[in-house]
């Protein structure tokens, strides 16, 4: 796997992209080349879903679900909120969604060791 696969694979984790023309574009690939590449990681387990889902295991790496809770913090919800704009600009973080119940966020990270995981968690506490 190359970097044209791995730019593809986190556009499609991030969904940065509307199409696949989009993708080509972004990446100045001809559309047939990427087309091709997303075809081949279907064919090798990497991608196992639609809408694309990425086997984190396939790329090495480690898939966690990080939940949080913010008690007695002003009411920030949405892109106003300090842990929204960490996540967004966090290099190991893929999603944010912001919860009902007794977690506030869940956030998406894949790291290439689990040690990095639990910096993220140090990281968070820095923000809240």
């Amino acid at each position: 796997m190359d970097k044209i696969d791995q730019d593809i694979l986190k556009a499609l984790r991030h969904g940065i992209f509307a199409t696949w023309s989009m993708l080509a574009r972004q990446f100045g690939q001809p559309l047939s080349t990427v087309s091709y590449r997303i075809s081949r990681l279907q064919q090798n387990g990497v991608i196992v879903g639609f809408p694309y889902r990425v086997n984190s295991d396939a790329l090495g790496l480690y898939s966690f679900r990080i939940l949080v809770g913010v008690r007695n913090q002003p009411n920030q919800s949405g892109a106003r909120s300090p842990i929204y704009r960490f996540a967004a600009q966090h290099r190991h973080i893929y999603g944010v969604i912001e919860t009902l119940g007794s977690w506030d966020w869940e956030l998406g990270a894949e790291v290439s060791e689990p040690q990095q995981a639990a910096e993220i968690v140090r990281e968070l506490y820095q923000v809240v």
